[in-house]
């Protein structure tokens, strides 16, 4: 298998990671998320490429 990630497939499992947010058993009101919560997803799905992408 390739070393490098295909951008269609990095998007579809980034997407999917996001979505997963929305419809998470117990998230009531993702309307009213507060800043620390955003900063925190933002960190997971910038790890996870980092970790996807690594050589």
């Amino acid at each position: 298998m390739s070393k490098h990630w295909d951008p269609q497939d990095l998007i579809t499992m980034l997407f999917g990671l996001v979505f997963g947010w929305v419809v998470a058993p117990g998230v009531a009101d993702n309307q009213n998320v507060d800043a620390d919560e955003i900063a925190r997803r933002r960190e997971v799905v910038r790890e996870a490429v980092t970790r996807i992408c690594k050589p």
